[in-house]
């Protein structure tokens, strides 16, 4: 009977040690807050787009936009479009789905990268890369008419 506790007493010891390990382990995401080395990037879109009219305001020219972006080390310039301005996509994602409002020229930048749980938190939840694209659209006059914010997770 001491023998039969004994072995049970291990098993219970030895599946609490799973339990901890498999739910507080490093290799999984669940209960750990999104990772950013820029706070700003893990806010909502419709924030970090009223952060960038605050650096950038309506009727700005192209111009000093540009220079204020540029003055983003960490901000990585894409494309400068002179021939098309920038295009608003559905929050549902839905492809074809979308409403150009973007003025006639853009400046497209990414401007960061965070990580950060998707979807429901499960027990095999991990954390994925999400990253932030901002969008600057001109008018004909190369003046500020509009900013879209647009995350998109980097995950298969």
């Amino acid at each position: 009977m001491k023998k039969c506790l004994k072995v049970l007493a291990l098993v219970v010891l030895i599946v609490a040690i799973l339990w901890i390990l498999l739910f507080h382990g490093a290799n999984f995401a669940w209960g750990k807050a999104p990772r950013s080395s820029d706070p700003l990037l893990i806010e909502p879109e419709e924030d970090i787009r009223e952060n960038l009219f605050e650096q950038t305001p309506i009727g700005m020219s192209m111009e000093d936009a540009l220079a204020m972006i540029e003055s983003h080390e960490k901000w990585e310039l894409e494309s400068v479009n002179s021939e098309n301005g920038f295009t608003y996509y559905s929050k549902r994602r839905i492809p074809g789905a979308q409403t150009p409002h973007g003025g006639k020229y853009s400046i497209n930048v990414i401007i960061g990268e965070y990580e950060d749980i998707i979807g429901e938190k499960t027990l095999f939840s991990t954390l994925k890369p999400i990253i932030v694209y901002g969008h600057w659209g001109f008018d004909e006059e190369y003046k500020l008419v509009g900013i879209f914010v647009w995350k998109f997770v980097n995950w298969p």
